[in-house]
């Protein structure tokens, strides 16, 4: 067992027992208890006229922008450099964690689904729209960036 290898059994009962002139020590065992309020990521994926890609989320961490644009590329089937992430604002739709590298956990899944709305969004449209190439083409899923 764990406290025979630490020798936690023979330690003193009573806290602080260890003194010298300039300290106080004592035994325990360390704990963590974390009560968090959960939030509900909401980021939000639009598709301008010029075909750029804004990913608005209130998430933050260094490289965060670069990932959740990374997948909001792959979910969509565009090129990465038509992708805006902008994140970092409290302004912004809520984010998911933000610690303990939870950043890209609890954010990807939230950014893929907008990512994969928005798309399939752009193609309703698409196909709906008579002056559209797309006009009357069945949108059935199909891999991103494709209408089969």
């Amino acid at each position: 067992m764990a406290s025979q290898a630490f020798g936690w059994s023979q330690r003193k009962r009573k806290p602080a027992r260890r003194r010298t002139a300039t300290s106080t020590s004592g035994g325990g065992w360390p704990a963590r208890c974390t009560r968090s309020v959960p939030c509900r990521p909401l980021p939000r994926v639009t598709v301008g006229l010029d075909c750029e890609v804004v990913l608005r989320t209130a998430t933050q961490d260094i490289g965060t922008g670069t990932i959740i644009s990374q997948i909001v590329a792959d979910a969509m089937g565009v090129p990465l450099d038509v992708i805006q992430a902008h994140i970092g604002d409290t302004a912004l739709p809520a984010a998911g964690l933000s610690a303990a590298s939870a950043t890209i956990a609890s954010v990807s899944g939230p950014v893929d689904r907008a990512a994969r709305a928005a798309r399939d969004a752009v193609v309703r449209l698409a196909v709906a729209d008579e002056r559209s190439p797309l006009s009357g083409v069945p949108a059935t899923r199909s891999k991103p960036g494709t209408v089969t």
